[in-house]
């Protein structure tokens, strides 16, 4: 990606660091890759609660780099997909408005990451109404290949 990023460090073989810069300070932020199911992981990143040990993504950090964040968890997706070549990433904000923008830096650097993977889009039929951004348990929907100017509710990639 030739897109500005953070340097990441890779921390053990499912999790990253690296560190937000900007005029709210130094912030640490973690990228955590879940297996749940065989090859099927979650991604999570968010910002380091260090006394509990555990991400927040709930947090809005606002501290104006939030494309250089988000170009930093693509690099560091790749970077894990490179060494779990046989891995499915998942991938859903933690609000709509987060999984748009997600997308948005997926359509931003699509053609570099179609070089040597696969992205997929999910369109879900919800079943809840009361929640803006239900539990993926509680919808069903379909994959599609990504395309940009259509909305997913959440995207995989993979290597081809």
């Amino acid at each position: 990606m030739k897109r500005e990023k953070y340097e990441a460090r890779r921390l053990d073989a499912t999790s990253y660091q690296f560190f937000s810069e900007g005029p709210r300070g130094k912030i640490e932020i973690r990228v955590i890759f879940t297996f749940d199911r065989d090859r099927f992981c979650n991604l999570c990143f968010g910002v380091w609660n260090q006394e509990f040990g555990e991400i927040d993504d709930l947090v809005e950090v606002r501290n104006g780099d939030m494309d250089r964040v988000l170009t930093t968890v693509g690099q560091v997706t790749i970077d894990f997909l490179v060494n779990n070549p046989g891995a499915y990433v998942f991938a859903t904000g933690s609000s709509a408005s987060r999984t748009r923008k997600y997308q948005m830096g997926i359509n931003q650097n699509l053609a570099y990451i179609r070089e040597r993977h696969q992205v997929l889009g999910f369109i879900a039929h919800k079943f809840s109404e009361t929640n803006d951004h239900p539990e993926m348990s509680e919808f069903s929907g379909e994959w599609s290949v990504f395309q940009k100017g259509v909305n997913y509710d959440g995207f995989l990639i993979y290597v081809k």
